[in-house]
């Protein structure tokens, strides 16, 4: 069935050096729009200089690009890597040429900026130091962001473009707070705390354990250190077996993951309360958290096992003469073993018992939490307008990667005419 909508068009301004985050921003628009255009009437139409302009000749090409997509435009996204741009004339880029025209016009600009790493081939120094001054002069601006993946800018995208919807075509800025929408029927309105905030940040702790490292090893090489200890034999056996580096990286991540959660876990407390003005009925509230996080139901763990190191990985041959000299450094200290116990020392287990992921039991019958695949998912029986509802020790909560993400909220009500979605942004810092 058709429906009526606002059209706003979106120009995505950038550099050459990050094609595959302008694909990125024109996919999530593209999204978006499937999923909510029809919601809130509103349809955002991606912009972009090789798609939506025609050649012509008698001109400066910046104006001919400004006159046929910029001055149209409703809101810019624009995002940069390690290069500016080349000079127009009038501004040091192109893309900031668009910027400018923008600020001036009073329209919404969003930047962002990619953490990334730079390899030695691709960076141009005077073009880096050109964006990093561009970035000083921005900054009081507050116009700017930042991403380290793809998925993480297409995370902040959606939630940008969630927000700008709301405000029917205000101006915003990245960490723009959640306005509370104005009450103008009576019907019950939801706030979710995540640890009596309206942003989740969290700290990556740093987490010891034994990697797995698996590389070609030239035995000419080592040395008679490491020679008196191996064979020849012994290394040609393991070159032939070196496993492919993507598994050892997957296991390795596998067997970091299992211990942040095994010894860094922490209390997550949610609170629901309805400042609207009527009582809520038959709530039903999803948490869905992505995966650079990890979260369980308090006290379960069960079902958290410790990765299987893989039969075929072989035992890395600079490992086992490590081991030979360490056990002939500890002979000739302690050449007793059982003298360990007299000295105070004590044998520790190098394995680990499994972790329990089963649900909970339900906190009373009207009222219940649990958590499946990274989601939590709250039932709440009634919510008087006015009233706060809080999970205190529920639930637990490690961060698994650095960066800038969201958790997707959904919250059905027998009140509410149709499903409430929003986004809470998530930072995770280093310690």
């Amino acid at each position: 069935m058709s429906f009526s909508a606002n059209v706003y068009r979106v120009l995505i301004a950038s550099p050459s050096d990050v094609k595959e985050e302008r694909e990125a921003i024109r996919n999530t628009i593209n999204l978006w729009n499937t999923k909510n255009a029809e919601h809130y009437n509103l349809i955002y139409l991606p912009t972009m200089w090789e798609t939506n302009t025609t050649p012509q000749l008698g001109g400066r090409p910046q104006g001919m690009i400004n006159e046929q997509i910029v001055d149209k435009s409703d809101v810019l996204i624009g995002v940069f890597w390690t290069r500016i741009g080349s000079p127009t004339g009038i501004a040091e880029s192109g893309t900031i040429e668009e910027i400018e025209r923008f600020v001036e016009s009073k329209k919404p600009a969003t930047l962002y900026f990619s953490d990334k790493s730079i390899p030695p081939d691709v960076l141009n120094i005077e073009q880096y130091q050109k964006l990093q001054e561009f970035k000083q002069k921005i900054r009081p601006q507050g116009l700017m962001g930042n991403f380290s993946t793809t998925e993480d800018l297409e995370r902040q995208v959606d939630f940008l473009l969630d927000e700008h919807a709301k405000k029917t075509g205000r101006a915003i800025s990245v960490n723009a707070p959640i306005e509370k929408p104005t009450i103008t029927s009576r019907k019950p309105n939801f706030e979710v705390l995540l640890n009596n905030m309206k942003e989740l940040k969290l700290k990556l702790p740093s987490v010891s354990y034994k990697k797995e490292h698996h590389e070609h090893i030239d035995y000419e090489e080592l040395g008679d250190r490491f020679q008196k200890y191996l064979t020849k034999a012994e290394v040609e056996e393991y070159n032939r077996n070196v496993p492919d580096p993507k598994r050892v990286k997957e296991y390795n991540e596998q067997l970091r993951t299992y211990h942040l959660v095994k010894d860094h876990l922490s209390n997550l407390s949610i609170s629901v309360e309805n400042n609207g003005n009527l009582k809520a009925n038959g709530i039903i509230i999803d948490l869905m958290f992505p995966p650079e996080v990890c979260v369980i139901e308090k006290g379960s763990k069960d079902k958290w096992e410790k990765p299987e190191r893989p039969e075929d990985f072989p035992e890395n041959p600079l490992m086992k003469a490590q081991s030979r000299i360490t056990k002939e450094f500890t002979s000739s200290l302690l050449p007793n073993l059982s003298l360990l116990n007299g000295l105070g020392y004590t044998v520790l287990n190098s394995e680990y018992s499994g972790l329990n992921l089963s649900r909970i039991a339900n906190f009373n019958t009207k009222n219940q939490i649990w958590v499946e695949a990274n989601e939590v998912t709250i039932k709440i029986d009634s919510l008087i307008h006015t009233r706060k509802f809080e999970f205190e020790d529920d639930v637990e909560i490690v961060a698994i990667t650095e960066g800038s993400y969201f958790i997707d909220v959904k919250i059905i009500s027998e009140e509410l005419e149709q499903t409430i979605y929003f986004k809470i942004p998530l930072l995770i810092s280093k310690e």
